[in-house]
C-alpha cells in the first residue's frame, strides 16, 4: 500500500511540474509579446465551415496596435492587405476587399485568425495545456466579436506558436500553419 501511494504521488507531482513548466513557458512568450514593438509571422490559413473550406497564407506584422497582413498565396488573391486595429479588432482592406464569409454570416472571418491568435496569446485565459512529443499545446480561452472562441496553440523547441486551431460553437473552424514567427 505505502508503495502504491508512493507511485501516486510521484506521477500527481510530475504531471504537475510539467504543467508548471508548460504555464511558465507561455508567460515568458505572453511577457515577451507584450514588451516587443514587433512580431512577425507567416501563416498558412485553412478554414472549414463544413460546406466550404478556403485556404491561404498570410504575411503578418503586429506592432502592439495595428496587425496588418498581406496575402501571399494563393495567386489569385495574393497582395490583397488589410490591417485589425487593436482598440476593437476592427477590420480594414487597402484596395481590393477578400470577400469570405463573415461574422454576418454567422461566421468568423478567415482573414482574422491571425488576430485571434495574437489576442489568445496575449491576453486570452490559460485554461491548461497538453504535453506531446512535438512539444507543448495551450488551450486558451478568447472572444471574438462578444463571443467565446477556444484557441488551442501548439508551441515549438524555441517556445514560439507553429500551430494553432480555432474552435467556435463547438467545432475547429479554422486551422493554421505558422512560420517564421518572430518577435523583436
Amino acid at each position: 500500500m505505502k508503495r502504491f501511494i508512493a507511485l501516486f504521488l510521484a506521477l500527481v507531482f510530475t504531471g504537475c511540474a510539467a504543467q508548471d513548466e508548460a504555464a511558465d513557458q507561455f508567460l515568458t512568450l505572453r511577457q515577451t509579446m507584450q514588451s516587443a514593438n514587433q512580431c512577425t509571422f507567416r501563416t498558412a490559413v485553412t478554414s472549414d465551415y463544413g460546406d466550404y473550406l478556403h485556404s491561404f497564407v498570410l504575411d503578418c506584422a503586429y506592432d502592439g496596435e495595428l496587425l496588418t497582413f498581406t496575402v501571399v498565396a494563393p495567386d489569385s488573391i495574393a497582395g490583397i492587405t488589410g490591417q485589425f486595429r487593436a482598440e476593437m479588432g476592427a477590420l480594414t482592406f487597402d484596395g481590393k476587399i477578400l470577400a469570405l464569409e463573415s461574422l454576418a454570416d454567422g461566421q468568423i472571418p478567415p482573414v482574422s485568425a491571425p488576430w485571434i491568435l495574437l489576442r489568445s496569446l496575449m491576453g486570452g485565459y490559460l485554461e491548461a495545456t497538453s504535453e506531446i512529443s512535438e512539444g507543448i499545446i495551450l488551450h486558451l480561452r478568447e472572444t471574438y466579436a462578444d463571443d467565446s472562441v477556444k484557441v488551442q496553440v501548439q508551441l515549438n523547441d524555441n517556445g514560439h506558436p507553429w500551430k494553432a486551431e480555432i474552435l467556435w460553437q463547438g467545432r475547429r473552424i479554422l486551422t493554421m500553419d505558422v512560420e517564421n514567427f518572430q518577435v523583436r
